[in-house]
């Protein structure tokens, strides 16, 4: 808590851009980038009334978000390179195929010398012919099929705090996004629903749907759960915060998420993982 509180006294001076640079860069914290997204979220207020605003604790990230980014930065370079082999020794291994059984093929002889050097002139020249037609079709048949290739699976977390896949879609649900109203930061958005659902089911789609700017603070005001939800999305990871709805909080951004803070999740854009944080 201390480090939070020193960090986020040292960032009160820092602009907009260099608290995003913070929060996508690798070389930062999971702590530094923690504070830069809340001074982002709730604006340059003091040390204090950000610990009131999160309902009197600070809860930070429990793992390493630049080990997860190089881990798949890592998996996708590897999966890089087996494609770029593959369409390499491929082609090369058909034509060597192609001219070893061009070798063993027996050639016709006859007596007249014109016509062995015709025969001759075709054995040199039709085979080649055939084999590009070959090695050609083959290549863009491989060529073809690594287009089409699926992406790359991405294995589910374990653990006990690992609670689901955010796997839902909001398409039967009817988000009206739209500003907040007396927003500075101009990067918040607000829509309100009254649906019975867990929201951190659906808050992948959603953010594909709807979050079309990294710095953008979305709102979700559910009135049948009495609940305002905030959405963020920094690197591989969507935040999840759940508060206590407060009445009239959706028409004023400076009451938005003032509520008691009653869970957190990390949603993990990769394959969708629910992390529950305690």
């Amino acid at each position: 808590m201390e480090e939070y509180k020193q960090l986020y006294e040292l960032y009160q001076s820092k602009t907009d851009s260099e608290l995003e640079n913070i929060i996508n860069s690798n070389e930062y914290t999971p702590i530094a980038i923690k504070v830069a997204s809340d001074i982002l979220k709730y604006g340059r207020i003091g040390y204090e009334e950000i610990i009131n605003l999160q309902g009197g604790t600070i809860v930070l990230p429990e793992e390493n978000l630049n080990k997860q980014k190089e881990s798949f930065n890592l998996i996708s370079s590897s999966i890089t390179l087996k494609i770029l082999l593959t369409l390499f020794f491929i082609p090369v291994c058909v034509i060597l195929i192609l001219a070893f059984c061009d070798l063993l093929t027996p050639k016709e002889t006859n007596i007249s010398s014109t016509t062995i050097e015709i025969t001759q002139k075709q054995s040199r020249t039709e085979p080649l012919t055939q084999q590009q037609k070959t090695t050609s079709a083959s290549t863009a048949a491989i060529a073809q099929k690594t287009t089409n290739a699926p992406a790359p699976i991405v294995e589910h977390r374990t653990g006990e705090n690992i609670v689901g896949i955010s796997d839902k879609s909001v398409s039967g649900i009817s988000f009206s996004v739209s500003k907040v109203q007396n927003d500075v930061t101009g990067n918040w958005r607000i829509s309100t629903i009254a649906e019975n659902i867990d929201i951190e089911y659906y808050a992948l789609d959603y953010v594909k749907r709807y979050l079309h700017n990294k710095s953008q603070v979305h709102a979700i005001v559910n009135f049948t759960r009495n609940t305002t939800t905030s959405i963020k999305k920094y690197g591989n990871i969507i935040y999840v915060d759940i508060y206590d709805y407060v009445k009239g909080e959706e028409h004023d951004a400076n009451r938005l998420f003032t509520g008691t803070l009653l869970q957190q999740y990390f949603v993990y854009i990769d394959n969708g993982d629910i992390e529950k944080i305690d």
